[in-house]
């Protein structure tokens, strides 16, 4: 995972969750799974894996509800 994360330029967290806690604890069916979540922890977007403008589109609109 690491290699992947240096190996893409990745700068955002990325959460390896290697006992399902997290899968579990958040009902995630898709691998690799995208999630937004704002500065206050609510979680804003979730789904599979997502090409660039669509990860753009999302992050835009979350961007304009907030403004």
């Amino acid at each position: 995972m690491a290699k992947f994360v240096e190996d893409t330029g990745t700068t955002f967290p990325v959460l390896l969750d290697m006992d399902t806690t997290i899968s579990e604890q958040f009902g995630i069916k898709y691998f690799p799974t995208t999630i937004f979540v704002d500065k206050s922890g609510k979680i804003r977007h979730v789904s599979g894996l997502l090409p660039e403008d669509d990860l753009r589109a999302v992050l835009d609109q979350i961007l304009k509800q907030d403004a």
